[in-house]
């Protein structure tokens, strides 16, 4: 097995006993704890798909992602590696506490609270955060992550077939994507294993096999279950399926340009 697959297999053993619980914790976590959920993983590995789950529920907003909060964390990161920049920021007044303070109001106040509807239980979804998930539990002491992962194989070919653009990874050699994956994984799983309880690892195909398990929990558990899984459309979804039927041809033209093979769209009805 190659090195993509054995760290997979790391990242999933210690998750797949307690595999049938772990969407009804999640949910349980976001109920009992009125603070912020934040949903990441390498992309194309079910982010999305679990972003709507919860945008299904009347009382949870997540949203599309906003691509603005891994860049404005990346930033500071640099800032930190670099002792001389580090020391010129601490010198002008600019301390930790200053960025941390800063950074915080602008995950709240301008992304997560104002890029979409207002609602009791909000939550984000950009891949990469879980990369600073150890510097986001300080900012956001509740808060609750979500961490979703997938086979390196089946992520990198996602990547490259729907030709899915990713700084630092060349769609034009799968052995590069598998080892940037590598890497990109490894410190998420780092991060969330540091952040201990309130990090929940969700395999992506648990998102399919297990929706009959958490059937079973619904009359155990409160009414917000039950929205999660059979609950409103999430409204961006709702929007671009109207799309699709309306202007179908659009569509399909769309789809067979940015796929590796064309033949696998299915033509409109």
């Amino acid at each position: 097995m190659n090195n993509s697959g054995l760290q997979f297999e790391k990242v999933v053993s210690k998750t797949s006993l307690t595999l049938n619980y772990g969407l009804f914790l999640m949910v349980l976590l976001m109920n009992t704890h009125p603070s912020y959920s934040l949903v990441s993983g390498v992309p194309r590995s079910g982010t999305t798909l679990m972003r709507a789950m919860l945008d299904a529920h009347p009382e949870v907003r997540c949203g599309e992602e906003t691509r603005v909060i891994p860049r404005i964390l990346g930033l500071r990161a640099q800032w930190k590696r670099s002792e001389k920049e580090w020391n010129r920021l601490q010198q002008a007044g600019v301390t930790n506490d200053v960025l941390n303070s800063a950074i915080g109001s602008f995950v709240i106040q301008v992304v997560i609270a104002r890029h979409g509807a207002p609602a009791p239980r909000l939550c984000n979804k950009d891949p990469f955060t879980m990369k600073s998930a150890i510097y986001l539990s300080e900012i956001f002491p509740n808060a609750r992550y979500i961490f979703m992962i997938r086979d390196g194989r089946a992520t990198v070919h996602s990547i490259i077939s729907r030709k899915v653009t990713i700084t630092g990874f060349d769609l034009s050699d799968y052995r590069q994507c598998l080892t940037k994956w590598n890497a990109a994984i490894s410190i998420m799983n780092e991060q969330c294993e540091a952040v201990g309880s309130k990090c929940l690892k969700v395999p992506y195909f648990s998102c399919y096999t297990l929706i009959l398990v958490l059937l079973l929990f619904i009359y155990r558990c409160t009414y917000i279950y039950i929205y999660i899984i059979i609950g409103k459309p999430d409204e961006m979804v709702a929007k671009k399926t109207e799309d699709v039927h309306k202007n179908g041809e659009e569509w399909y033209k769309r789809a067979v340009q940015v796929v590796a093979d064309p033949e696998r769209v299915d033509k409109p009805v």
